[in-house]
């Protein structure tokens, strides 16, 4: 009967929004086929240190902050269809072309290419799903979460099995999978003309210069800082927990583990979520403070308790509650709020996140090496509430920034 209730609940949305959503699915587990394997790869096939390996993720990183700008101020000279298909395709072409480089300089520039890359599509994504789907967008950004991660655990699973075979292989399916990905969102978008006819009645033309926006700092910046922080505090899951709970005499396969509960939590745990947004985190400012929240209980805990794997699925479960609640929210805000505006703001927040994702490996890293997981912990706890206190700062600018605007279109009417 509850499956039966789930299909019917689908039937709600628009059959082209779920088809793109499906095939959203297919494209996350390709590109999870390859991610999880970078360091084996440049240390096994590269004869590269683990030291370069991380190199490589930083710039890849570093580029994607540059992509993620770029492709937020692209979208409205490209358009979406132009911005994601080409970009996507770039893709592609780029992780095929690493199966044939052995030179170590060159691949470095293919992937911070492909960082950029990556990065230039993600706010052309976002942004479309915004305008196209518009009264939707509030549970299509959550549900393109929930199907993003699914095919990211069933990627990854598949890529350890593809590369069992071959490392070139894996490369091979990914970027297939990534040009098919392109060729399909060339014909499911709507044709330039049409396209143009959305963008103009829909209003997605922005008006005003970057430099203008940029000086609307209330609008993006602090929640902007408080997803940074974020990602170096999830950074612990990747960087500081694997080589803690070998140390320690576990599995690596229990460390697996933690991630396939990560999957089931978001997987089940919708209920759980629908609740949080009817009782506590009715908005989406609320939301994203109740999130930072969860994350810093988590970590908080595991700071106290840290002797027993027990404890680590306990806190990836609470931190897997906020990050249901935060990853959704940041798009459906800049989509909600910024009107036309919003493939550039969600390009500088991306940007952003990208300084988290970059520098968290390197600040976990470098803690953990030096003085242990209790220093870790000790950190990532104090960055977690660095985040509840950002967040709280853009609700109450924004807040403020809300009236203000209220109060000059009163004076202007009066």
């Amino acid at each position: 009967m509850n499956i039966l209730n789930k299909m019917n609940m689908f039937k709600a949305y628009p059959k082209d929004a779920l088809v793109f959503i499906l095939a959203s699915f297919i494209n996350s587990s390709g590109k999870a086929l390859m991610w999880p394997l970078i360091t084996l790869y440049v240390s096994s096939e590269l004869g590269k240190s683990y030291g370069e390996a991380g190199m490589v993720i930083l710039l890849q990183s570093l580029f994607g902050i540059f992509g993620e700008i770029i492709g937020g101020i692209l979208y409205y000279r490209l358009g979406p269809r132009k911005l994601i298909v080409g970009s996507t395709l770039a893709s592609g072409i780029a992780i095929l072309s690493i199966v044939f480089i052995e030179n170590w300089y060159l691949y470095i520039v293919m992937m911070c290419a492909l960082g950029m890359m990556n990065g230039i599509t993600m706010p052309g994504v976002h942004s479309y799903i915004g305008f196209r789907w518009k009264e939707f967008r509030k549970r299509l950004f959550n549900i393109v979460y929930v199907c993003n991660n699914l095919g990211l655990a069933f990627g990854a699973a598949a890529g350890g099995l593809l590369a069992a075979i071959s490392f070139q292989l894996t490369y091979v399916v990914t970027g297939v999978i990534t040009i098919i990905f392109a060729c399909f969102l060339f014909t499911f978008m709507k044709s330039e003309a049409e396209e143009t006819k959305q963008v103009n009645t829909g209003k997605i033309l922005r008006h005003d210069a970057p430099i203008t926006l940029l000086k609307d700092y209330k609008v993006y910046l602090f929640l902007s800082i408080g997803a940074s922080f974020y990602w170096i505090t999830f950074n612990f899951w990747g960087t500081g927990v694997g080589p803690y709970l070998v140390e320690q005499g576990y599995e690596i396969s229990l460390y697996s583990f933690l991630w396939t509960i990560n999957g089931i939590v978001i997987l089940a745990g919708q209920p759980i979520l629908i609740f949080l947004k009817r009782t506590i985190a009715k908005s989406i400012n609320a939301q994203l403070i109740t999130a930072a929240i969860f994350c810093t209980i988590g970590y908080t805990f595991l700071l106290l308790f840290h002797d027993h794997y027990n404890f680590f699925l306990l806190g990836m479960i609470v931190c897997t509650l906020g990050e249901m609640l935060i990853l959704p929210a940041i798009p459906l805000y800049f989509s909600e709020t910024t009107g036309s505006d919003a493939p550039f703001y969600l390009g500088v927040s991306g940007g952003f996140a990208n300084i988290g994702r970059m520098f968290g490996p390197l600040i976990i890293g470098n803690l953990y090496d030096f003085f242990g997981i209790v220093s870790v912990l000790v950190c990532i706890s104090g960055v977690s509430i660095l985040t509840i206190i950002f967040f709280s700062l853009h609700a109450i600018n924004y807040k403020s920034r809300t009236l203000s605007r209220n109060e000059r279109k009163y004076l202007e009417m009066y």
